[in-house]
């Protein structure tokens, strides 16, 4: 006799609905800044007009000052970041607030103001000149929403190039520094002598140049702070210039004399944070002509005409301003290293490396998955030819399989033109380009891997490739090395555009710089399979929106990407994922020294156990299995456990068999998870008796996904028979 307790169509998944916290600071101060601007706004402004009129507000507002004297204030306010207690939606600071003020300096013939020494620079100055700038960038952001609507063509493409538009103000770059350093070292060390040649350096002095500024500013900052008292007569003098008589009628004494010198010492920090060839030399332990050519190709001069928006862009990828006697200021610590890659390109632009930065793209990132996947089989470069041979229709740039799943990626190393990165219709063009020519790529090659096209695959020698496994899903990839969250995190609102035609299957979009992080996170194969089916059924599900594509990956690991019975109210936004990605990330390089853990999906043990099982013995469907029992969501699996801890007792208390069903009825993935227990002593028929029990319940619900589990009453094991069932694998006999 057995006993036998069945669930039908258990709640699979926890709710991914968005939680409801207090809003992040930044995302709060948006909103603030939006309602003060509404009675602007209403109507048909003149968008124009009104960032001319702030243009010229902050020009009124600069004029009295050195240049050197109010950039160096910026780079404290806006650009310190304490990596103890980072959290990316509320920290205030932004680049753009220095780029900005330093376009409207590097207007004027040199960095000279209108008085003769430059006035005390307080939060009277530095707060209304912030809000300004803030301002103009919102306007700014809107002015090209709606230029680019008035030139849009197809209004789904519409939404990817106002994205582009309004980012390409504010984001610097699509990494981490150390993962750009890594990138520019190992990417263009094959042409440092070019490089020397035409520039006076190579990679590997810039990014020597590049870390050695970036210590260097504050170093000679918190110095000058240190050194504040040996300046009392220089604080006195600038004193009476700046501040009159008045001060003079305070008490005397050593401590007004210390609180005017370190009063004197903030008001010159920039002074402090000018870098010369020698001092950059020095630190970055390259020649003086080496640190010299650095700045110099990396810098914007004075006088410059042209829109207040075009110039803030140039110093951006030239963010050194030559301020005289050799003497350079760094803008925004850290920009020089993104302009690195771009200044490169210009240089080497040519048919060599382009195909070498192609080449680099495909063996970096297909490297990252197998280091972290450890797949079965690897391969590169993979050519698919007509059934006849003679045609070659596609390649696969990397071919990873793990059990019955493969992942086929496509590396697109092409750079965005400048049009591009601002929304213009060069972004169409590179869209075409890459997630195009990429979509169909992996079509094709899913119909080739799955079967459904006959066609014959080969390695790049030219032998026929066959692979060791019959392959039941077909995950295509897209890496990019340029920035694609204008459309990766929301692709599903370019469907059926000319971009993605309607029945090609998107890829998962993301940059290498991405891939690194989820290579870094990733606990298994079978996770980042379950992922990828999500985030397809994402796609097809549309409605949800984030900034960048790593906000899926946190959110799948906290709760899941579970949507299919929640009302669709219209498009949903979510908020940054990635403060705890962020904070592991900054304590594992050094930047912080609070201890932060690496993120790991939300798992309970037996679950955790049973996958590392699954995905180090890897039986035939494992991750099939594996797939299933995720898909089963937190509360089920829990349960699941607690019942059989329970059939467990009843098993070796009653010698009897115990068996349940869980049924998950509901689409897109009807399942069932079956569990038999037997007595102690039975272990050799358990099999047998899973297999029974499974029959039996998939003729009676006609379900063709089912998980067996089977387990013997005091086995340590999570599991002792596993049987699986999947359309792809095994399904019953017509006459059963």
């Amino acid at each position: 006799m057995t006993r036998r307790k069945r669930h039908q169509n258990r709640k699979r998944r926890t709710s991914a609905r968005p939680s409801e916290p207090q809003l992040p600071g930044n995302f709060r101060r948006a909103i603030e800044r939006w309602e003060r601007l509404a009675p602007i706004l209403s109507g048909h402004p003149d968008l124009p007009g009104e960032i001319e009129s702030r243009r010229k507000q902050l020009v009124e507002i600069l004029a009295p000052f050195d240049a050197v004297a109010v950039l160096g204030q910026l780079v404290l306010s806006e650009m310190s970041l304490a990596a103890d207690t980072y959290v990316e939606s509320e920290h205030p600071g932004v680049a753009y607030v220095v780029e900005m003020a330093a376009a409207v300096l590097v207007s004027r013939s040199d960095r000279l103001g209108s008085e003769a020494v430059s006035p005390a620079i307080d939060a009277n100055v530095l707060g209304p000149l912030r809000e300004l700038i803030v301002e103009m960038a919102l306007l700014e952001g809107l002015a090209r929403y709606q230029r680019t609507a008035a030139h849009t063509d197809d209004e789904r493409l519409a939404g990817a190039q106002r994205n582009a538009a309004i980012a390409h103000l504010v984001l610097r770059g699509p990494g981490w520094p150390w993962q750009e350093t890594a990138l520019l070292a190992d990417l263009f060390a094959p042409f440092s002598s070019e490089l020397r040649d035409a520039l006076g350096f190579d990679a590997a002095d810039a990014v020597a140049c590049s870390k050695a500024a970036g210590q260097l500013v504050p170093q000679r900052f918190s110095e000058h702070m240190r050194n504040a008292d040996s300046h009392v007569q220089d604080a006195l003098d600038w004193a009476d210039a700046v501040l009159g008589g008045g001060w003079r009628d305070q008490p005397p004494g050593p401590v007004r004399d210390r609180a005017l010198a370190a009063i004197w010492a903030l008001m010159h920090a920039g002074e402090a944070m000018l870098l010369d060839q020698s001092s950059l030399a020095s630190g970055a332990s390259v020649p003086t002509t080496v640190a010299h050519a650095y700045m110099e190709a990396l810098s914007t001069q004075f006088a410059q005409t042209g829109a207040l928006f075009d110039i803030a862009e140039r110093i951006r990828f030239a963010p050194y301003l030559p301020v005289g006697h050799d003497r350079f200021f760094l803008t925004v610590p850290g920009n020089d290293l993104w302009a690195l890659r771009p200044l490169f390109e210009r240089t080497l632009k040519g048919e060599r490396y382009a195909r070498h930065r192609g080449r680099w793209l495909e063996q970096r990132a297909t490297a990252l998955l197998r280091e972290a996947l450890a797949p079965d089989e690897v391969h590169s470069s993979v050519k698919i030819f007509a059934p006849d041979g003679g045609t070659e229709l596609s390649e696969i740039d990397g071919l990873l399989r793990f059990g019955d799943t493969i992942l086929a990626v496509e590396a697109k190393s092409a750079t965005m033109r400048p049009g591009a990165r601002r929304g213009g219709r060069a972004l169409i063009s590179h869209l075409k380009a890459t997630l195009t020519k990429a979509s169909e790529q992996a079509a094709l090659a899913k119909q080739v891997l799955q079967g459904e096209q006959t066609a014959t695959l080969r390695r790049p020698d030219g032998a026929a490739l066959v692979l060791t496994s019959p392959v039941r899903e077909v995950h295509p990839i897209l890496v990019t090395l340029d920035d694609l969250s204008s459309v990766a995190p929301t692709v599903w609102e370019i469907a059926g555009s000319t971009i993605l035609p309607a029945g090609v299957t998107a890829p998962w979009i993301l940059t290498l710089h991405e891939l690194e992080l989820v290579c870094a996170t990733v606990e298994s194969p079978i996770q980042l399979a379950h992922f990828l089916r999500a985030r397809s059924r994402m796609n097809q599900l549309g409605g949800r929106v984030a900034s960048e594509e790593l906000d899926w990956w946190m959110l799948y690991l906290k709760q899941g990407l579970y949507f299919e019975h929640e009302p669709q109210p219209g498009r949903v936004r979510y908020l940054s994922q990635t403060d705890d990605l962020d904070a592991w990330i900054l304590f594992e390089h050094g930047e912080r020294e609070r201890p932060a853990p690496k993120p790991r999906q939300r798992l309970d043990d037996t679950t955790r156990r049973v996958l590392t099982i699954l995905a180090g013995d890897r039986p035939p469907g494992w991750v099939s299995a594996g797939c299933m029992l995720l898909s089963a969501g937190t509360d089920s699996r829990e349960e699941i456990w607690r019942d059989l801890a329970a059939a467990r007792r009843r098993a070796r208390r009653k010698q009897l068999v115990q068996r349940h069903t869980y049924g998950y009825l509901d689409e897109p993935e009807p399942m069932l998870i079956c569990s038999v227990v037997v007595p102690d002593g039975d272990g050799p028929h358990i099999l047998t008796t899973l297999q029974s029990y499974v029959e039996e319940r998939m003729a009676e619900n006609s379900i063709r996904r089912v998980l067996g589990l089977g387990f013997e009453a005091s086995s340590k094991r999570p599991f002792e028979a596993l049987l699986i069932v999947d359309d792809a694998i095994w399904t019953l006999p017509d006459d059963d």
